[in-house]
Formats: structure tokens, C-alpha cells, sequence
């Protein structure tokens, strides 16, 4: 809807814009059944560059409980400065890179943790906030800049100030409330079953039948 905005705004008819979301499928990005314990896990995925936050993340970990820990997968220009960032907060053993990840073993890796967080600068929707959704995350995500809501994820997920004080206070909060957590990643696992990648297939292939009546 953020892109669709653009389209609306200048000048274009409801009746011929049509969102369709990235694919995750289901079958693949699917939660398990987790053992009680008293460590979290956080997991952040996407290409490492400042407009995804991962440096605000890496600052949220100083005034985070020893119990919670955070995988940053990806690669990109911020790698050196992160490893580095890590390395003089004195958090070596609690943030660790995954700098590269076959897709097939992506939904493995979501179902190690059990938070995401992403304090990512852009407006929309990322796909790594859908696919950790459908892995049975619970999500920490930013107040969005260009929208007044988040898309999409605003009734299931935890929205802080995109900050490294905001992202600590969320991360805190969902971490030591096992019963929120739960609760949230039940809405997102009932809202994402209308986002699927069949459904979204769907879309796209009327949408091409659509097109082509037409011209």
C-alpha cells in the first residue's frame, strides 16, 4: 500500500491499482513447538546497510538482559562497522553474524529465535517481517515515517520509537512476558494466512488475466 499510494496520489484510478505482496510461503516458513526457557533469542534479517537499523539493534543490545541474545543475518557495506560496533560494546558472545544463508535453510534460523526486530527506515512492508511472522516470531518493529500505521503487521506487533532506547524497551518487554508473546504470534499467524504465497499468486495471475482483457 505504501507503493500504491504513490500511484493514487498521482492521479490514478482505485479500480486500477492492485497490492500484491511478496511470496512466503506457508509450507516453508511455518512455526514449531518450542521448549520453555529463559533465554531469547532476537533474530535480524536483510542487507546490511544503515537505512535497515541493524547499527540502532547492535546499541539496543547494551540495555538488554544477558538472558536475550541477537543473530544478524545478512551482508552489505555495515558488516566491518557492526563486527566492530560488537566488538567494543563488549558483546561478542551475545550478537553473532550469519553473513550467508542458503533460502532453503532461511526457515530453520526463524525457528531458532523467537523475537524479530528490524528498525528499518522504509516505508511498506519488508519480506523478512512476513516470513518470521509465518515462522511464529513475535515482531519488534519501528512507528513508520511515511505511514501512520505499519502495514500490515500494526495489530500483532510490538511498534517502539526507532531507537536504541525503543528497540531495548520492546525486545524487554515481549521477552519477559511469555503469555503477550504467544498472543501475538497466534494474530500473526491468523493475519498471514491471507498473505500466503498461493494467495498472493493468486492476485498476481488475475491480475495478468485482467491486463490482458483489457488490452
Amino acid at each position: 500500500k505504501f507503493a500504491s499510494k504513490f500511484a493514487l496520489d498521482n492521479g490514478v484510478e482505485k479500480s486500477k491499482v492492485s497490492t500484491i505482496y511478496n511470496r512466503v510461503y506457508l509450507d516453508n516458513f511455518r512455526p514449531i513447538v518450542k521448549k520453555t526457557s529463559n533465554d531469547v533469542k532476537v533474530i535480524c534479517v536483510g542487507r546490511l546497510i544503515r537505512e535497515k537499523g541493524q547499527r540502532t539493534l547492535v546499541n539496543a543490545m547494551k540495555n538488554i538482559d544477558k538472558n536475550i541474545t541477537l543473530t544478524i543475518v545478512g551482508d552489505g557495506e555495515d558488516y566491518d562497522i557492526l563486527e566492530k560496533m560488537v566488538i567494543n560494546l563488549n558483546l561478542s558472545k551475545r550478537v553473532k553474524f550469519i553473513k550467508s544463508i542458503p533460502n532453503s535453510e532461511l526457515p530453520s534460523i526463524y525457528q531458532e529465535h523467537e523475537i524479530f526486530a528490524l528498525p528499518i527506515k522504509y516505508g511498506g512492508i519488508c519480506i523478512p517481517a512476513l516470513e518470521a511472522t509465518a515462522s511464529g516470531l513475535a515482531l519488534v518493529m519501528p512507528k513508520p515515517i511515511h505511514e501512520d500505521t505499519p502495514e500490515l503487521i500494526s495489530d500483532y506487533s510490538e511498534i517502539v520509537e526507532n531507537t536504541p532506547e525503543g528497540f531495548a524497551k520492546g525486545i524487554t518487554k515481549i521477552a519477559n512476558d511469555t503469555i503477550l508473546r504467544q498472543k501475538m504470534i497466534k494474530k500473526g499467524l491468523k493475519i498471514i494466512l491471507n498473505f500466503s504465497g498461493d494467495v498472493m499468486e493468486l492476485k498476481e495471475f488475475d491480475l495478468y488475466k485482467k491486463i490482458i482483457k483489457n488490452h
